[in-house]
């Protein structure tokens, strides 16, 4: 079992992309502390805080990379709470990490989460982090083809998926788009067998 009881206090999961980065920069996307935002995902952070502002969120994580430190200081603003720079949270390091390595990284973060004995949390994180969440949770029964957006990330820039678990699963919802769009599609809940 990947992640061993999540979680007895852990209820609540806002899985947050970062908002748009700049790219192009010349800045090695992977590294620490990579390229920041535009203007555009700036204010997308911004949206995204105001969407969470009222999620009873206890904690607020990111992964050290600017892009997401920066789409959480625009998250923080909005909610009142200061943020938690988490290296665990950081993007797949493909091919220097492999898909084990991400998966271990990211249970041993659950697994404090755990510990401290939270029930909501916000983690700004990246395409990859968030797309092998969803698939844990989701036991891999998660269809990702509509949810896809540029690279095979499971959504836009700023996006927000909501993981709340149940007795014996967890119901996922891809909650938040910033902008106005076509998300319609995605108001349904998806409710999986959880294999914790």
């Amino acid at each position: 079992m990947l992640f061993p009881m999540i979680m007895s206090y852990l209820k609540t999961i806002y899985l947050v992309r970062h908002a748009q980065p700049l790219l192009n920069t010349g800045i090695n996307y992977k590294v620490v502390p990579g390229p920041g935002l535009t203007e555009a995902g700036r204010e997308q952070a911004r949206e995204a805080g105001q969407f969470l502002r009222n999620c009873g969120i206890e904690r607020l994580y990111a992964s050290p990379l600017e892009r997401a430190r920066q789409t959480a200081q625009g998250i923080a603003t909005e909610i009142g709470l200061p943020i938690t720079l988490e290296p665990l949270l950081r993007e797949f390091d493909d091919p220097a990490e492999s898909k084990a390595q991400l998966l271990e990284r990211l249970a041993q973060f659950l697994q404090h989460v755990q510990h401290i004995g939270v029930s909501t949390v916000a983690l700004v994180s990246h395409g990859s982090p968030v797309r092998e969440l969803l698939n844990v949770l989701s036991a891999g029964s998660l269809d990702f083809k509509p949810y896809q957006t540029s690279y095979g990330n499971p959504v836009t820039p700023a996006g927000i998926w909501q993981a709340n678990r149940r007795i014996d699963a967890w119901s996922l919802n891809l909650v938040f788009q910033p902008k106005a769009g076509d998300w319609d599609r995605f108001k349904t809940p998806v409710v999986i067998q959880s294999l914790m």
